[in-house]
């Protein structure tokens, strides 16, 4: 598997591929998809890092 057993990172520091993996594994749970909880801890850990949360808090235009 492509994330380290406890790794709390894809490449030993945080990277926006991290964001972009939890991106998608969130789409994967939020479907319904079955997900490893090991997966699924990670998208967690990096949906509530400080700098993600601003992000995904913006206020945005209506769509």
């Amino acid at each position: 598997m492509l994330l380290p057993v406890e790794a709390e990172n894809l490449f030993g520091q945080w990277c926006i591929a991290d964001v972009d993996l939890a991106l998608m594994i969130n789409r994967l749970t939020l479907n319904g998809d079955a997900v490893p909880e090991r997966l699924a801890a990670y998208a967690r850990r990096q949906w509530q890092r400080h700098t993600v949360q601003l992000w995904v808090n913006q206020r945005r235009p209506p769509l």
